[in-house]
């Protein structure tokens, strides 16, 4: 009787890494995309978005995203390599302020000039497509 108790419990303590695995497997990313280009425009997705209107934009696309149980957001920013930092940062607070559980943030510097990214299509260029691949 000892034995069999013991083996149960030797198997339920093997299995917890493998059901661990598998839900590392199955878990899904769903990415909010900002891009802040060399003047301080800001693109949440394809939508140019005032400062002021980061916060209802992020909340839009949350609102409206089907989210499956083990799925996680993610925001990334791709912003001009010459920006502040500081410009930057605010943007993230901005973005953090829209959903009450807090969120990792990627960001890419980017030179804007030289890749020719700017403007509502930036997100379809073909250098961003490259960064994205993770």
């Amino acid at each position: 009787m000892l034995k069999n108790i013991f083996l149960l419990a030797v198997s339920i303590l093997l299995s917890f890494p493998l059901f661990s695995q598998n839900n590392a497997i199955n878990k899904s990313t769903f990415y909010i995309n900002v891009f802040i280009n060399s003047n301080k425009q800001v693109y949440v997705e394809s939508n140019k978005t005032e400062f002021s209107n980061i916060k209802v934009e992020i909340k839009k696309i949350i609102r409206n995203h089907p989210f499956k149980i083990d799925e996680t957001i993610v925001f990334r920013i791709f912003a001009d390599e010459n920006l502040k930092l500081g410009y930057i940062s605010d943007v993230n607070r901005e973005m953090d302020e829209a959903f009450d559980i807090p969120l990792s943030t990627r960001r890419y510097l980017l030179n804007t000039v030289q890749l020719n990214i700017d403007g509502k299509n930036w997100f379809e260029s073909k250098n961003i497509q490259e960064l994205k691949k993770e």
